[in-house]
């Protein structure tokens, strides 16, 4: 009897879960709106913003043009007990340039969520902050990658989806891997995050070690020496202690075309590589060239 009543349940529950937008929408006097970057809420009769507090699919990168879904969302899945989700969304509402007094306002709300939320949960709040240490963020179709636990940040005029994005710890050691899909081409309004096809392949790996980095060349072996020798052959753009970038190319069964760049600073040790499968056009070279130039770590 028991397992009757439970299969009734958990039958029931997921339907509850997919009309509570429909029923929001039905509520007298409520509006619906969708934002410029796609996201869907609503505003009750007094002017208060609902959102969903389930944190979907997506990976948001956030933006001034749904500041008001990204905030209150955050919120929201915070008090639905998905916390790293929800502080994911107020960092990165904290992370936008503070371009006017909207963003400013949404800031002091954000930070004063995620002192709460520090007072609530203690010692927790540590690995909570570990697990919500990629943020993404979009300013006039600039995207900003910033890991705040790995310690770096690129920006990327280009779209941007993340893919997967891995975690491995053990003594002394901790990895991070990121792959994100690009578009080269920049969105129309509200296209922003329904990317089907990519150009290109964005992969960033980190690492710390248990010993300090004196020279990119330490990573760039310790890389060979993990993964064997790859397909790429390489030419130098530019090097120096802490830094390397190269233009690489792959033929055979595999047409490959892009750049990589290798960047360590005390015990960590990043490399960061694009590659697309046709030639790229001279524009979108530089621009590569220049971000990864432009690396902070």
């Amino acid at each position: 009897m028991i397992q009757y009543y439970t299969k009734k349940i958990l039958l029931i529950f997921p339907i509850i879960i997919m009309t509570t937008s429909s029923l929001f929408s039905q509520l007298p006097g409520w509006r619906t709106v969708i934002d410029r970057d796609g996201n869907r809420f609503y505003i009750d009769t007094r002017g208060k913003i609902w959102t969903s507090g389930h944190p979907g699919n997506s990976y948001h990168i956030v933006s001034a043009d749904g500041l008001d879904y990204y905030l209150n969302q955050g919120i929201e899945l915070i008090r639905e007990r998905h916390i790293p989700e929800g502080l994911t969304l107020l960092k990165s509402v904290l992370a936008l340039p503070r371009n006017d007094d909207r963003i400013f306002h949404a800031q002091s709300r954000a930070a004063a969520e995620i002192n709460r939320l520090k007072r609530r949960e203690g010692q927790r709040f540590q690995k909570y902050e570990e697990t919500s240490s990629l943020l993404l963020t979009r300013a006039d179709s600039i995207v900003k990658i910033t890991n705040t636990r790995m310690k770096y940040s690129l920006t990327i005029p280009f779209q941007v989806t993340l893919i997967r994005k891995k975690v491995r710890q053990r003594y002394n050691y901790r990895y991070s891997g990121i792959l994100f899909g690009i578009i080269f081409k920049k969105p129309e309004p509200g296209q922003h995050n329904t990317h089907e096809r990519f150009d290109a392949l964005l992969a960033i790996d980190s690492e710390e070690f248990k010993s300090l980095l004196t020279h990119v060349k330490t990573l760039e072996k310790h890389r060979e020496n993990l993964l064997g020798r790859d397909m790429y052959t390489r030419t130098s753009i530019q090097s120096k202690d802490d830094m390397s970038i190269y233009r690489i190319t792959a033929g055979g069964s595999f047409h490959l075309h892009g750049f990589e760049g290798y960047f360590i600073k005390e015990q960590l040790g990043h490399l960061v590589r694009i590659v697309a499968p046709e030639k790229l056009s001279p524009d979108n070279e530089k621009k590569i060239i220049l971000f990864l130039r432009n690396v902070k770590y």
